[in-house]
C-alpha cells in the first residue's frame, strides 16, 4: 500500500507521539522527526500534565502519492474521505463508471446525522445519474468533506481492486459550489422525484427515469440500489437484481413500489424534478389515483410493521378522472372481518395491507 512521509519538527515540545501498531495491538513511540505512515493509520499525543490547556502547533507536511488501490468485499464496503480537501462526488463517481461500471455501483451513500426535526440517523444516497443531472434538493451533497464517511457496493463476485484518485476528484476552491469537473449529461427522458415524509419528519425518496436509452436490467449509475439502515421506512421498487430507491427502465409502466414501515405514522407524498411526460401513482390499498406533477400532494396512513406494494405506477393518460375516481372509491365498503379492517370492492376483499383475500 502507497505510505506518505510525514516530516514533524517535535523537539522542544515536551510531548510524546505515537503510532499504532497493529502486530502488536499497542502503541510505538515515534523517536524521529520523518517516519512512514500508511494511509487510516492512527496516531495519538500525550503531554506533561503540567502541560495540560496548551495548544501545540506541528510544522508538518505530507508528501508523496496519495492515491490507494483497494481490496473490495462483497457488497458493501466502507470508506472514508482522508484527504485534507474536499472531494468532488461528480468526478469520483465518474471514474467508478470509467474504470469499474460492470464491477462498482456508480452510487455512493454517505452518513446522515439526525436533523433538529427528527432523531433518526440515515444516508444520503447520490448517484452519478444526480450529480450528472445536477438536481440534488442540496448541493452541498455534492462534496465530500475531510473525513467524511461513505459506503459503496461492489457488485460482482471476482477479485475487485478499488482505486480512488484523490488528485482527479479533490474539489477545486476556485470552481465555486457549484464547480465540478465531471461534465452534465442530461438526457431526453421521463423523469419524476418521488419524497416522502413521515410525522416525525423522516424522509425518504424514490427516482424514476423512462427512456428509450434504458434497459429492464441493472443501469450503472441510474439504478441504485437501497441501502438497508436503521430509517424508520423505506420505500423502494423490489427488481430481479436488487431493491432499489432509484429506477431507470425503457418502460416503467406497471412499475410495483414497496412501502416498508416500523412504525404506525401519516405520510405526506410530493414530486419533484418532473420532468417529460405525466405519470401517476395508483394507491394499491385506497385506489386513490395520483399524478405525479409538481406541487401535488397526497396524504395517506401506513400500519406498523407493514410490508405492502403499496403503489404501481400507471400512465396519467390512462388515470381515471377526479368524477370517474370519486365513484370507484364510493363503492368501496370498509367493514370489520374478524377484527381486521377490511375493503370490499366490486365482490373483492382486501386488508389494510392491499393483500387480497
Amino acid at each position: 500500500m502507497t505510505t506518505l512521509q510525514m516530516h514533524c519538527e517535535t523537539s522542544g515540545l515536551n510531548h510524546y507521539l505515537y503510532v499504532w501498531n497493529n502486530n502488536t495491538s499497542g502503541w510505538d513511540l515515534i523517536t524521529s522527526t520523518v517516519f512512514e505512515m500508511k494511509p487510516f493509520q492512527g496516531l495519538t499525543l500525550t503531554n506533561n500534565s503540567t502541560n495540560g490547556g496548551i495548544i501545540y502547533d506541528f510544522p508538518c507536511a505530507i508528501v508523496g502519492n496519495v492515491n490507494a488501490n483497494l481490496d473490495l468485499v462483497d457488497g458493501w464496503n466502507s470508506f472514508s474521505n482522508s484527504y485534507t480537501a474536499y472531494a468532488d462526488i461528480a468526478a469520483y463517481l465518474e471514474g467508478i463508471l470509467e474504470h469499474y461500471n460492470d464491477d462498482i455501483e456508480g452510487t455512493i451513500y454517505t452518513y446522515k446525522k439526525a436533523q433538529e426535526t427528527t432523531t433518526e440517523e440515515s444516508w444520503n444516497q447520490i448517484s452519478t445519474a444526480d450529480v450528472r443531472e445536477n438536481e440534488l434538493e442540496d448541493p452541498s451533497l455534492l462534496k465530500l468533506e475531510p473525513m467524511q464517511a461513505f459506503i459503496i457496493r461492489k457488485m460482482t463476485a471476482k477479485t475487485v481492486m478499488g482505486s480512488i484518485n484523490y488528485e482527479e476528484s479533490v474539489w477545486n476552491p476556485a470552481m465555486g459550489t457549484t464547480g465540478q469537473k465531471a461534465p452534465r449529461r442530461i438526457m431526453d427522458m421521463n423523469k419524476v422525484v418521488i419524497n416522502l415524509v413521515d410525522a416525525q419528519g423522516n424522509e425518504g425518496r424514490f427516482t424514476i427515469r423512462e427512456a428509450a436509452e434504458f434497459t429492464a436490467d441493472f443501469d450503472n449509475g441510474y439504478d441504485a440500489t437501497l441501502y438497508e439502515s436503521t430509517s424508520k421506512f423505506n420505500f423502494y421498487a423490489a427488481t430481479d437484481y436488487s431493491n432499489q430507491f432509484q429506477i431507470a427502465t425503457d418502460d416503467i409502466e406497471g412499475q410495483v413500489l414497496t412501502l416498508a414501515t416500523k412504525d404506525e405514522t401519516s405520510f405526506t407524498m410530493s414530486f419533484s424534478n418532473v420532468r417529460g411526460e405525466k405519470m401517476a401513482l395508483r394507491d394499491n390499498l385506497t385506489g386513490d389515483v395520483i399524478e405525479m406533477t409538481e406541487g401535488n400532494v397526497y396524504n395517506f396512513m401506513a400500519n406498523a410493521n407493514e410490508v405492502s406494494e403499496r403503489f404501481t405506477v400507471v400512465s396519467a393518460a390512462k388515470a381515471p378522472t377526479a368524477i370517474e375516481n370519486a365513484a370507484a372509491k364510493a363503492k368501496a365498503a370498509k367493514f370489520i372481518n374478524k377484527g381486521q379492517v377490511v375493503l370490499q370492492n366490486n365482490g373483492r376483499m382486501f386488508n389494510v395491507l392491499g393483500v387480497e383475500l
